[in-house]
Order: structure tokens, then C-alpha cells, then sequence
């Protein structure tokens, strides 16, 4: 197995790479530079281009799984600036973790620049991954009595998986906006290197690397979470400490999918809770350590939407929208779907179908995402993006999840709403007043009432 230096040829180190890097998702750089062509699902003929150097792709470092759980298939470090200064202090800092087996480092598009690359041997949870590629930098740093940035930034060096979707990084092949050389993959000494030789880290071994470098249950929790099992306050009611509980519950089952290590974690945060806890609050996480009854509960919803009754407005709507996600295999929390299709589901006429999209977001049982586009000349069509909010999920809980896929992503940056092209910046939940609002703009060039600004 040969190195990339010029030519790929060698399908089995296409196949590696894949594996090392966990490679499904990117962007297709443009003649302008910049990454904004989707790809969906990069084939072997789109890697074996894209090594070859014939046409350029930035791969997804995290991957959205069901349940709006992000994880990470590899860590990086982009350095833009004294490649060959700073790469030997991350070596001497995954050296010290004993990392060092599971990576690599890359030539970049001038010499320069560069980056190291540390493989995984299973997607692990983002958060995670964050926190690791965050804690190799800090070592470095150190290593370096400081001649590295304490803080990454743009055009000097940039760590991954980023905050958000996780970011986008180009490894191997080449710039070709800069016409930069094919990039060839080396040991962190500089040495040359077998990719079969390395050793991906093990989902096991990266927790527990994380742990001993600080990582805990309380990372990443949302802060009304946090706050509630650090200090909870004495003033909670028993049926409010329940909720509290059962919130608690459901986030930590929709992150792990329902698993065990999931319900450990949940069991390791009550217990944090309980030692701290007086009054109600004690004695609803007592109970809940004793018979997980809302754990259950929240693992039974995982898999099933929340009724909601006929007579509810909207509701019918509703029940479609879930008929179409469960007979596509689609996610709740983002997909897209044309009035002809809910037509098909619904059995009424189009216009009906609108008013019944209005009604069921005035009864916050539907979320749109973004309206899409009519199909115009040299530009296929787009159907409208929703979301449907599961048990006990918030619509920030759901805009949160919903905000961070790639495809409404590339909607926005096609169509951007009030001039937002990022949807995670936008400022404010795109509730039915606020398509109310920009319908009014798009018609009159003016507000009916002040928006939030966006973020």
C-alpha cells in the first residue's frame, strides 16, 4: 500500500481512509473557493477524485444520528500558519496521552501549512470529541510555554470538531482554488507512514481519556439541567421537581438512544442531585433512583410520537406528517415534504393542506423550518422544511436539534430568511408568527411588529 503522493490507484487505500476517517457526508469546493455543494454520500469515485486531486471535497467531521445525537469521526488540527514549528509540540502532547498510534499528520497547500489528524474506531459523541480535541490543544500549549495560541481562530489554527454542526475540514487530496500540491499523509516525526499501522482509538478509551482529563456527566448539559442538579433550588414543588426529573430524563435518553451507559450517567446525575437536594426535590430523585419509572417512560418515547388528540386544531395534519416520517424513514426533527405529498396523505385538496400547515403551527404541534422554493429555470425546486417535536421536547429543544442539519443549512444559504443565511444564528424559533412576519416583509418590505435581531 503506497502513500498518496500523486496518483490513488490502490482501491484498498481508498477503503482504509474511509474507515480511518468515517467519511460519508461533505462539500464540493467551488470555483470561487469555497465549500457550498453538498454531497450527501461521498462515493468511492468521489474520494478517488478528490485524492487524485481532480475535484475537492470538505468532509463532515460529525455525522447527525437519529435523535438529534451528533457525533464526531475524527479529530483534527488545521494549522495555516509555522506547520513545521508547531507540529511536534501535539506530537509530545499525544505522545503523553498515549494517542499517538491513532495519528497522523498531512502536508497542506503551501509549506506552511498542515494538519494532524487523530482517528477514531467508531463515531463517539461530539461533546466528547470537543472536549478531547480542546484538552490536546491545552496540553500543547503548555508544551510550548505558550508559543502556540491559547486560542484557535480562522487562518491560524483551527480545532475539530467545531462547535455547532462540527465544521467542515478538508483532508488530503488538494486546494484547488490555491493550486496547491497533492497532500501526502506522515507520522507526527515526519517520518513516512503505514496507514494499515494505525490504531484507531477505541470509544471506551476516548471516555476514559476524557475522564481523566476532567470530562464529566455535567459537560454540554443544557444550563436549565445543570442548574437544577447542582444547586436545586428548596422553593420546587413535588410535581415540578417531577417534571424537572422527567426533563432530565428524556435528554439524557434522546443522547444515548436509550442505552445503558445513558442510564448510568442519568443514575450518576441523581445522585449528584440527591446528596445537595432537601425537601420535594429529594424526594422525587429518591424515588426515581429506586424505580426508574421516568427513565422508562423516556425510553419508551424515543420510538413514539406524542398523541395528540383529534380534536386538537391541526391535529390531522399532524398525524400525516408522522404517517410520511415513519413510512420514509425520515428524521422528525428535520425533513422536508411538498403539499403533494401531504396531499397524498391527507386526501384534501392543496390549499386546504396550507391552512391546515398554518393551523397546526398555531397549536405548536408543527414546527416549519423554512419555506423552500418553486422550481425556476436552472434550479430544481425545494419543498418546505418541518419538524415534529417529541414527548416532553421543547420547540427550543426542537429548533436547537433542527438547526444544526446540513440540508437546511444549504436551504438558508440559498434562500436566507430576514438575510440569514446560517440557520443556528438566526435569533429567534421560526414560530407561526414569525412566517407571518415574513410573509408581510416579502409582500410589503416592512414588519408588522420588531423582530429579535438575529445573532
Amino acid at each position: 500500500m503506497k502513500l498518496v503522493r500523486n496518483v490513488v490507484q490502490d482501491d484498498d487505500f481508498i477503503a482504509l481512509i474511509r474507515k480511518l476517517l468515517h467519511l460519508r457526508e461533505g462539500r464540493l469546493q467551488t470555483a470561487s473557493g469555497g465549500y457550498s455543494i453538498p454531497i450527501r454520500c461521498i462515493s468511492d469515485a468521489d474520494l478517488l477524485d478528490h485524492l487524485n486531486g481532480s475535484k475537492a471535497i470538505a468532509f463532515s467531521v460529525c455525522i447527525l444520528f437519529k435523535h438529534s445525537r451528533q457525533k464526531a469521526g475524527f479529530l483534527g488540527i488545521d494549522i495555516d500558519q509555522k506547520f513545521s514549528e508547531r507540529l511536534p509540540f501535539y506530537a509530545v502532547a499525544l505522545d503523553r496521552l498515549k494517542l499517538s498510534r491513532a495519528a497522523f499528520a498531512t502536508s497542506g497547500s503551501d509549506p506552511g501549512r498542515g494538519k494532524v489528524l487523530i482517528t477514531l474506531k467508531d463515531f463517539i459523541d461530539a461533546d466528547v470529541a470537543r472536549f478531547l480535541i480542546e484538552e490536546i490543544h491545552r496540553v500543547a500549549v503548555a508544551i510550548s510555554e505558550n508559543t502556540l495560541p491559547k486560542t484557535p481562530k480562522d487562518g491560524d489554527l483551527e480545532l475539530y470538531p467545531k462547535g455547532g454542526q462540527g465544521g467542515l475540514l478538508r483532508v488530503l487530496g488538494r486546494n484547488a482554488f490555491r493550486n496547491g500540491p497533492v497532500e501526502s499523509m506522515f507520522g507526527l516525526d515526519g517520518s513516512s507512514i503505514d496507514p494499515a499501522a494505525i490504531k484507531p482509538i477505541g470509544t471506551q478509551k476516548a471516555l476514559i481519556v476524557a475522564k481523566k482529563l476532567g470530562y464529566d456527566d455535567f459537560h454540554e448539559l443544557p444550563s436549565r439541567l445543570s442548574a437544577f442538579i447542582e444547586k436545586p433550588s428548596r422553593d420546587i414543588g413535588f410535581k415540578e421537581g417531577r417534571k424537572k426529573v422527567a426533563d432530565l430524563a428524556h435528554y439524557m435518553a434522546r443522547k444515548y438512544d436509550g442505552a445503558s451507559n445513558g442510564h448510568e450517567r442519568f443514575i450518576n446525575l441523581l445522585t449528584h442531585c440527591s446528596a445537595s437536594a432537601t425537601g420535594q426535590v429529594k424526594r422525587n430523585v429518591e424515588s426515581e433512583l429506586k424505580a426508574p419509572s421516568l427513565w422508562a417512560r423516556a425510553c419508551d418515547d424515543l420510538t413514539a410520537f406524542e398523541v395528540i388528540p383529534e380534536k386538537t386544531p391541526g391535529a390531522s395534519l399532524r398525524h400525516a406528517m408522522e404517517r410520511f416520517v415513519q413510512k420514509h424513514g425520515l428524521f422528525r426533527e428535520h425533513f422536508s415534504a411538498s403539499t403533494e405529498q401531504l396531499v397524498g396523505q391527507l386526501g384534501i385538496y392543496g390549499s386546504a393542506v396550507c391552512k391546515q400547515v398554518d393551523t397546526a403551527q398555531k397549536s405548536r404541534i408543527v414546527l416549519k423550518l423554512h419555506p423552500g422554493w418553486k422550481r425556476s429555470r436552472g434550479m430544481p425546486g425545494q419543498p418546505a422544511f418541518y419538524a415534529i417535536p417529541s414527548c416532553g421536547q421543547t420547540l427550543e429543544e426542537l429548533w436547537a436539534a433542527s438547526s444544526l442539519d446540513a440540508h437546511l443549512k444549504y436551504a438558508y444559504e440559498t434562500l436566507p430568511i430576514f438575510g440569514c443565511s446560517d440557520p443556528r444564528k438566526l435569533g429567534v424559533i421560526p414560530t407561526f408568527e414569525f412566517w407571518e412576519s415574513y410573509k408581510h416583509f416579502m409582500q410589503a418590505g416592512s414588519l408588522p411588529y420588531e423582530l429579535p435581531q438575529a445573532a
